[in-house]
């Protein structure tokens, strides 16, 4: 193991982590940024269903227009 053996890192190494450091980084973030929309879907589609049914004149809840995928968490 070479990070263990070696007690000052090169320059060129502690590079090779800085960048390891930013690339996790930008993927968590990327990643964050996708999984709550992903997770959310069916909340997003309510409250634009809601915005066009309220600009459209049509009465009633947001929730009759709203196109109902079953969640695969429910049985």
């Amino acid at each position: 193991m070479k990070y263990v053996d070696e007690e000052v890192f090169s320059e060129s190494y502690f590079a090779f982590w800085v960048l390891i450091s930013i690339a996790w980084g930008f993927g968590a973030a990327i990643a964050i940024s996708f999984l709550w929309d992903i997770e959310s879907q069916d909340e997003i589609g309510r409250v634009f269903s809601g915005m066009l049914n309220y600009t459209t004149g049509k009465e009633g809840d947001a929730g009759d227009y709203a196109e109902v995928i079953p969640s695969p968490l429910e049985g």
